[in-house]
Formats: structure tokens, sequence, C-alpha cells
């Protein structure tokens, strides 16, 4: 590999005019902070294809990994090395699909959310799914034929790259997901893990140091981003159901039964996740793992938080969310003691927003454990705004929330109460109401901050994000989420399940 990269590295230098050592550098850093949470591109291809002109590389897409790992560096060479990508682009997009122009515009997409460009963030990942689809990335399964297994492996790693970052930006935005096709979960267990016993060691560049600790006092550490990959793969197929079933505007009701097959998967997806890459809140090593292995934890707690949201009113379900919101808060403290928080990520950026979601209503009633929890969230946020800007908007609201009286609304004027109705649904469970009717039944609280940070809160509670965006109620992944669950589902005499 060693041989191939020098030269791959001298090749793609006199290809870009790029000098070679800045092109090293940032690959660098991009290998190491940046490839592990999404896995979109398969090394081993990529550097061969570079040094030799194959299929699998292009000039777009080195463009824009070594601009989107520039974000780590105080110089301007990302903002010189993105205004390139954003001429490739045009030329790329007008050529047929290929799996170096997904990769790219997905790591286009990445870039520009972080720092806050959500429409361009939004549109470029879209053009990214539909090329996919175009490239037929769905149907690479197990039972495929004809393909060699390193083309079948580039093909699984960016089909599932493509359904994960789907839901890392449904979440942001509060919009349904884009990616509905899926493979069959067994495929993830066919990808190539020889990387994961490779030693990840930190990487400090020039001008900045990427960790809290000095040059070689990091331990020895696999890697683990392959089977860390999969596994977060196998959490966001439980989100989608998550973000579809609990919050989508389009399903009028919601069952016990949702409920209790999502919580039964999130502990099963737990107690399945192997020994290497769970972390323990309670009981934290005394140095931190690689940021990849904390960003699976932390999401993992911010989808129980999401999975009780709705059913906050339930005294249970509000302790299952506050308890999740301070195992965020020790995984903070964990990446803090060792990498600092200059460089989290947008999504673990959404975690910490997350939790300060499920701990602001205490916080704000007094509660010395929960102050100091929403304390650690906002310096974590406000430290890690400066290379990602989109976490300035998470701030703000969770200040704005902070700000807001937690008063309780008086039920409105009606009609004598009619008998509850619970409709006995498909599996004969009962149905919990959810709609006009439900909002006028519950006396919700405002000051409340909305589950997906897109929405700026104002102050009514019927803030329609379709409206939000003129008006289309379409049945695409423009219909906007519920923001604000926990004012429109009627519990009624919902018990907590065992």
């Amino acid at each position: 590999m060693a041989t191939w990269e020098e030269f791959a590295l001298g090749n793609a230098s006199l290809q870009t005019g790029i000098p070679r050592t800045i092109l090293a550098k940032l690959l660098h850093v991009h290998w190491t902070w940046v490839a592990p949470m999404f896995m979109w591109v398969y090394r081993p291809a990529f550097i061969r294809d570079m040094a030799t002109g194959g299929r699998y590389y292009s000039e777009f897409l080195l463009t824009v990994m070594t601009g989107h790992a520039a974000k780590y560096h105080d110089d301007n060479c990302g903002d010189l090395l993105l205004a390139r990508a954003r001429r490739l682009l045009g030329t790329a997009i007008q050529q047929p699909s290929s799996i170096p122009t997904v990769q790219a515009l997905l790591q286009l997409s990445a870039r520009d959310l972080a720092h806050g460009s959500i429409s361009q963030a939004w549109v470029y990942s879209g053009i990214a799914f539909r090329m996919a689809s175009d490239l037929g990335l769905q149907h690479s399964g197990t039972d495929v034929k004809g393909l060699a297994p390193v083309d079948l492996e580039i093909r699984r790693r960016l089909f599932w790259g493509c359904f994960f970052w789907d839901k890392a930006t449904s979440l942001y935005a509060g919009r349904l997901p884009a990616v509905t096709e899926s493979l069959e979960p067994s495929s993830l267990y066919l990808l190539d893990d020889s990387s994961d016993l490779e030693p990840w060691i930190p990487y400090y560049g020039d001008s900045i140091n990427l960790t809290a600790s000095t040059r070689g006092q990091y331990p020895p550490h696999g890697n683990y981003s392959v089977s860390c990959f999969a596994n977060s793969c196998r959490l966001s197929i439980i989100i989608n159901d998550i973000v579809v079933r609990l919050y989508s505007k389009r399903s009028r009701s919601v069952t016990k039964a949702a409920l209790r097959d999502i919580k039964l998967r999130l502990e099963l997806w737990r107690a399945e996740s192997p020994s290497h890459l769970r972390l323990e809140p309670d009981d934290p090593p005394a140095v931190c793992p690689p940021p990849h292995l904390v960003s699976q934890n932390l999401l993992f707690f911010a989808s129980v938080i999401l999975a009780h949201r709705p059913f906050w009113s339930v005294p249970a379900y509000y302790q299952d969310c506050t308890r999740a919101a301070h195992s965020i808060e020790r995984l903070v403290l964990l990446l803090e003691s060792t990498f600092g928080l200059e460089n989290i990520t947008y999504l673990m950026g959404y975690c910490i927003y997350t939790g300060a979601s499920a701990i602001l209503e205490d916080a704000k009633g007094g509660n010395d454990v929960s102050q100091n929890a929403l304390r650690t969230f906002l310096r974590a946020l406000n430290t890690g705004m400066r290379r990602c800007p989109l976490l300035e908007r998470s701030l703000k609201i969770i200040v704005k929330g902070m700000n807001t009286p937690s008063t309780t609304v008086s039920a409105p004027q009606r009609q004598p109460p009619q008998p509850r109705q619970h409709h006995p649904g498909g599996d004969g469970t009962d149905t919990v109401a959810v709609g006009e009717q439900a909002a006028h039944t519950q006396a919700p609280f405002y000051g409340y901050i909305p589950a997906f940070p897109y929405i700026d809160p104002i102050a009514s509670v019927d803030f329609d994000l379709d409206s939000y965006l003129g008006g289309a109620r379409g049945e695409g992944s423009m219909v906007g989420l519920d923001c604000f669950p926990e004012m429109q589902i009627d519990l009624g005499p919902f018990m907590p399940l065992d």
C-alpha cells in the first residue's frame, strides 16, 4: 500500500498541480479523521486507481476529499480546493453517473452541512442518491453475480454510506428519509474488515493539534472502522423507523406495538454490539477511543431519546430520556479529556443537541445534575462551532429554550369530552390518537426545543414545516416531521412497557 500511495500521490500531483506534500497531508487527515464514520471511499481501490487512472478515481473526488479534510487546517487551502471542486462539479454531473461522482457529492454535502449551507447539502446528497440508484447500488446484495469482489465491496459500502448519511441529514433537517430501499442487513457482514486491526493513530498536522495529548502519548488502539461502520448502519435502520413511525406527519396514529418494537430493537442492537465498539458511560476508559467509536455510542443514546420523546408525559419514558442525556454528557466529557471539543462533527453536535433537549426542563427547574450536563453541552457546541459553524444554530435554539418560560398551557374551552377513542390497531393493540383532537386534550408545556434543529422555535407550537417550505404537501422526502411530537399525541391511559 505504501508504494502504491507514493506513486499515486506523485501522479495526482502532476495531474492536478496540487503540491504533493499538501495532497499527502490532507489525505492522511481524511483517512484518520473523516473517512471512518461513513466509509464512502474504499481506500485500496481509490489509491490503486489514483495511480493508474482507473474508474474509481477522479480529480473531482480527490479535490473534494482534500478540501473537506482541510477544515482541520488554519490556512485558506480548503477554500481554494473547494472552489476548484465546484468548478469540477459542473463537468461531473454532465457525464454519466459514476461511483467517484457519488462519493464526491456525498462529501460535498457533508462539508456544506457542517458549514451551515443546508439547502446546498440537501441538494448535493439528493443528486448523489439518485446517481446511486441509477447505478443500481441497491442491487448489490448477496445474490449478485458477475461482479468482482472489489466491485461488490465498493458498491455495498457506498450504498450503506448513502443509507446512513440520508438518516443523518434527515435528523437535522426534520424531513423524511430519501433513501427508502435497502440491501439485506446480512450484506454488512460481507464487508472487507481487514483494516479493523490496523492501529488507529491520531494524525498531527503542521498547523493544528487534534488531540489534547502530546505526540506519541496516545496508546495503541485498533481502528475498528469497518465494524463500527457496519454497526452504525444497523442502527440507522432503526433510526429510519423511529423517524417514519413516530415523527412522520403522514402517520396519524402511533401504536404501542410500534414503540415496543423500536425499544426492543434498540436494546437488542446495544446488546449485540461488539464489546470493542461499546462504551459504558458509567465506566469509561482512561483514554478516549477513536472519535468514530464515540460517535456511534452518542448516536445510540440520541436514538433512545428520539424514540421516547413523543411519550414524555409518561414519567418512566421521561426518565429514559434523561438517563440517555446524562450518558451523552459523560461521553462528551470523555471525548474532551483526550481530543478536546474543537473538532466535534455535525453528527456529534446533533447528539449533543438531542441530549440537551431531554434535560432542558429539569435544568431550568434547578436540578443541579441537569444544569451541569447542560453546561457541558453548551460548552461543546460553543467550542465546536468554529470548525462546524452549523452548531451555532443548535446552540442558539438551546439558549432560546432556556429563556422561554416553562408554563403549562390550559386546555382550550371545548364541548364536553367524548369517550376517549382508542382504536384497535391492526395487530390487536390500542392505537394512540394523534392529531387535532389530541392536541386539545393534552395541556402541553411550552419551552421544549424542536427535535430537529433546522426548525427554529417560534411562539406557536403549531409551526408547520410544510408551510415554511411553501405549502407543498407531497409524499416524498420534503414532507416535514413533527418537531414537537410530545404535543401532538394523546396518551390517555397509555402505560409504560416493561
